[in-house]
């Protein structure tokens, strides 16, 4: 049983028509480059079916039982048959969102004859699309000449993108526009499909504010267009920015009499105070709320007893730990 030898016959020019079917031809058994042709039909072809057609070849030995048009779609090198035709030509679809490459086998009952080169269809328009999230602040609240951090993901869509330049920025109050880019950013940046980029950055807010109601988001450059995400708010402000107080130090527990001991320390003046005792060794329990300022307190105990005393200060942001322990023992 035989094989055969393509025949290399004269090239079939391409199509000169003004919008032509988008065709791969062929002299023999070697494929022209046709990306002129398929990106001069995109205006006019909305599906991603094209044709390739070819020249016949002739057979040495057995009789010629067909072609195969075999096909790859990127990022796979692996190519497979798509078709078999007797004819010169087929109708064969691409991907729409990726490039799909082509070539053609001849065969006969002794197998496939060497492959035409390989010729590649772009898709008409590969989509951009990405998603952006709102940037995840340290705080909420800042003073001028403060430091402000944040984190924003980019999520990719179907296609590989890159994007050209991003940043997180910012967008001063009463302003429509993006202020001073953060550090680090997002330069030339190939993004896989379904791929999550996360970008992190900072920016130190002006000394000269101005104070009020800020905006942070990420900004991107894909395809010669920014788009900004979703905006976090931040406050620029000029007054103290309150945080939780430390816990009571230096508590102390010093008899004052037969029956009552004076329990001090020292504390957060602007943070109330919450003390609480144990005896002889049971749970804490809570017996005072002291105000604001107010830095000891007068208890009554019983003899024969072991007290140990614990403290916490606390403010509208929220509770500190507890102090350390003070022990007195009326045994």
């Amino acid at each position: 049983m035989q094989s055969f030898t393509p025949d290399r016959t004269a090239i079939t020019p391409l199509d000169s028509s003004p919008c032509p079917v988008r065709k791969a031809h062929a002299s023999g058994w070697r494929l022209l480059s046709v990306s002129a042709a398929l990106f001069a039909c995109v205006q006019c072809l909305q599906s991603e079916e094209i044709t390739l057609s070819w020249d016949a070849s002739t057979t040495s030995g057995t009789n010629l039982a067909g072609y195969r048009v075999w096909a790859a779609v990127e990022p796979s090198a692996t190519f497979v048959i798509v078709k078999t035709t007797t004819g010169l030509n087929v109708n064969v679809t691409a991907s729409d969102s990726a490039k799909t490459k082509f070539y053609v086998t001849a065969y006969n009952a002794g197998g496939d004859s060497v492959p035409t080169n390989v010729v590649t269809n772009s898709p008409s328009a590969l989509p951009s699309t990405f998603a952006l999230s709102a940037p995840t602040l340290n705080a909420a609240t800042f003073q001028p000449g403060a430091t402000i951090a944040g984190t924003a993901r980019f999520t990719n869509g179907a296609a590989s993108i890159v994007i050209q330049d991003g940043a997180m920025t910012t967008i001063s109050p009463g302003a429509t526009d993006t202020g001073v880019d953060w550090t680090p950013r997002l330069v030339a940046q190939t993004v896989a499909p379904g791929a999550v980029v996360t970008l992190t950055g900072s920016w130190t807010i002006p000394m000269a504010g101005p104070v009020g109601a800020w905006k942070a988001l990420i900004a991107v450059k894909v395809d010669g267009t920014w788009t900004d995400g979703p905006a976090a708010t931040f406050t620029v402000s000029t007054a103290p920015v309150q945080t939780v107080p430390n816990p009571p130090t230096n508590l102390k527990a010093v008899k004052i009499s037969s029956s009552r001991l004076d329990l001090g320390w020292t504390s957060d003046l602007t943070a109330i105070t919450k003390v609480e005792r144990s005896i002889d060794g049971a749970p804490f329990g809570e017996i005072d709320t002291l105000s604001a300022g107010i830095q000891h307190v007068s208890i009554s105990f019983v003899k024969r007893k072991l007290y140990s005393f614990r403290a916490r200060s606390l403010n509208s942001i929220g509770s500190s730990g507890y102090s350390n322990t003070a022990i007195f023992s009326s045994r």
